[in-house]
């Protein structure tokens, strides 16, 4: 036999394995397509809901917070509190709703959360929050909604919608909404 004659059944060959070769690199990479495409729309829905959740917030008396233990005996706190915790069971893919301050110094701190009073998870008035990313102190410092993570912290590891509260007459910061 001829080494000739084997010629064509390589070319087969070869041809089948560009072919292959094609096909999977064109479904990986529509694959990641979709997969980024449907982190994008996950993301938009996300922070959509938290600005819906953000306009429906008294920020006057919110304003009437201190950011401290005080905070807790005030009827406003715990009508928050409740309303935060409402929000969170309205939705499953929520874990934790909650309202963020920041002090002089810089240092982000907790209003209120969703988390019942006593819950290990629970984030009383004025406890420092010294996870805060470089994503998550946009909202502060730049007075933009954005979309935070995955940022691990010590309570797991997080994507978070966090939408800036804003006095509409003196423009200044007045919390800041995550969720």
């Amino acid at each position: 036999m001829n080494i000739k004659d084997h010629k064509p059944e390589y070319r087969n060959w070869s041809r089948l394995i560009i072919a292959i070769t094609a096909t999977a690199i064109s479904g990986a990479t529509l694959v990641f397509q979709v997969i980024l495409w449907t982190d994008r729309e996950n993301r938009t829905d996300h922070i959509d809901r938290a600005i819906i959740v953000a306009q429906a917030l008294d920020i006057s008396r919110i304003e009437s917070l201190t950011g401290t233990s005080a905070d807790i005996g005030t009827p406003y706190y715990q009508k928050l509190k409740a309303q935060l915790a409402a929000i969170k069971e309205s939705d499953s893919r929520y874990r934790f709703v909650y309202l963020m301050g920041q002090l002089l110094d810089g240092k982000v701190f907790f209003f209120a959360d969703n988390e019942p009073a006593g819950s290990p998870d629970e984030s009383p008035p004025g406890q420092i929050f010294s996870e805060a990313s470089e994503e998550d102190l946009i909202a502060f410092n730049h007075k933009k909604a954005v979309i935070s993570g995955p940022v691990a912290d010590r309570w797991g590891t997080w994507v978070s919608a966090l939408v800036p509260l804003i006095d509409p007459e003196s423009d200044r910061l007045v919390a800041v909404l995550g969720m």
